[in-house]
């Protein structure tokens, strides 16, 4: 059963009306992959459950970042010779994100126990001594969140007692080593699952600044994710994100971690740091995934998320520019000034004549006013073509200007219409095959015309 309420919208009208209620998140819960009722004051549920009974309060909005354990899951006591049984987990989640399914594990020493997969664990005699718990997954979407039940053990019989030792030598304690990588990763070797919880200090990066904990039980699932990624930059179309990596905690140095933007939750193919945001239908929700892979598991962390508003087409905006092919080997050179003027050259290893692109859709009219300082160029071709620039078939010319004596600066204005097949509007400056440069102005800008 899934519990979702309505979303009241508040009045525009210019007199005061009385208050209603903000919309509220729908929230469901869910014992072993099946919705259980309960009732919602604000952001508090009411379950009236038999084994949950109780008041939980709710975060809605930790909820946008996967779905929440209210009650982790518990084991019975362990008697020897007796099964283990797990009581499930109480998690709470969005419905809107989609569906939510869990998968158990059980685990002894930190060692997950192949096959066993459901609530209930036989009684075997090679696991008396071991410490054992259940662990959850709780997966909504590419989101997974884990949690995991209070360790148990078995009591060793006698007829399953070691030999004792007359004269038992202590092992020292393993020394921890510390390692604090380039890819935001810190490294805590020599732990084990029943190790307890361990606390580290960074004082540098700005970004890790501060006191983490650390479970080792959850170490044995895999990575630990301690600071999420974060995200930052200007909420608007054209404009740079910049993500800073979360910070994961592993006990392996065989750790990976890949991150990709997404677009309201939908890859981007965009794996850097860096994300220039182009043209959207509608407002678009821009977040930075992480997935981290060690030889214990996989666990994803995600940013927070930032609102880009898109520009009305038919208003004046600056073009999104993208770097096309030399006219030779690699690609062009396109960076931002502090002025917000864009710098295209070439690079060391290339041939001449770098340009830079945008996107445009054929069928549609566009009024374009091109600002550039020559610099090191000689003449500047506008050209319509495919988003390589070199296809013959399709390029045509919108404007093909020499540079004239004394002149430093091309500033023009075009009305063009691209038909099909000719998808970006390429600026192509023509200059040596040293490292030479010129710069697009942040006064050009492009608009639609109905």
């Amino acid at each position: 059963m899934m519990l979702s309420l309505g979303v009241a919208m508040r009045s525009r009208l210019g007199r005061a009306l009385p208050q209603k209620p903000a919309p509220q998140v729908p929230i469901s819960l869910s014992v072993d992959n099946a919705d259980i009722p309960a009732t919602r004051d604000k952001d508090i549920l009411t379950v009236t459950l038999a084994e949950y009974a109780g008041s939980y309060a709710i975060d809605p909005a930790a909820l946008a970042r996967g779905p929440i354990c209210l009650v982790p899951p518990a084991l019975s006591q362990a008697t020897s010779g007796a099964p283990l049984r797990a009581k499930p987990g109480l998690w709470a989640y969005d419905p809107t994100l989609g569906a939510l399914a869990i998968q158990r594990r059980w685990l002894a020493d930190g060692e997950v126990l192949e096959g066993q997969s459901g609530l209930d664990l036989a009684f075997l005699v090679d696991l008396e001594g071991f410490s054992i718990l259940h662990g959850e997954t709780a997966w909504q979407a590419a989101i997974q969140t884990m949690i995991s039940s209070e360790v148990v053990t078995w009591p060793i019989t006698e007829t399953n007692q070691p030999d004792p030792d007359p004269e038992p030598e202590p092992e020292p304690e393993p020394e921890r080593e510390w390692m604090v990588m380039s890819d935001q990763r810190v490294v805590l070797d020599n732990l084990t699952a029943t190790s307890g919880t361990v606390t580290f200090t960074l004082t540098e990066p700005e970004a890790y600044a501060g006191t983490h904990v650390v479970d080792s039980v959850q170490l044995a699932l895999g990575p630990v994710c301690v600071v999420p990624p974060a995200i930052s930059g200007p909420a608007v179309e054209g404009a740079t994100l910049t993500a800073t990596p979360g910070l994961w905690v592993s006990q392996s140095e065989q750790m990976t971690c890949l991150g990709e933007w997404r677009r309201n939750d939908a890859a981007t193919g965009e794996t850097g740091t860096t994300y220039v945001v182009g043209i959207a239908q509608g407002t678009s929700h821009m977040i930075y995934h992480e997935t981290a892979t060690d030889p214990s598991g996989t666990r994803m962390a995600v940013s927070n998320f930032i609102e880009v508003q898109a520009i009305n087409p038919t208003t004046w905006h600056r073009p999104v520019f993208k770097a096309g092919p030399t006219n030779g080997v690699g690609e062009s050179l396109i960076t931002t000034d502090a002025n917000g003027d864009l710098i295209v050259q070439t690079q060391v290893g290339t041939t001449s004549n770098p340009r830079a692109y945008f996107g445009v859709e054929p069928g549609k009219t566009y009024e374009l006013e091109t600002e550039i300082a020559f610099g090191d160029a000689t003449r500047i071709v506008g050209r319509l073509s495919d988003a390589t620039g070199a296809n013959n078939a399709l390029n045509v010319a919108v404007f093909d200007i020499s540079k004239a004596a004394g002149q430093t600066q091309l500033s023009r204005r075009d009305v063009f219409t691209p038909t099909a097949g000719r998808v970006a509007m390429h600026y192509i400056f023509i200059m040596g095959a040293t490292p030479l440069a010129s710069r697009i102005l942040s006064a050009t800008r492009v608009k639609e015309v109905l």
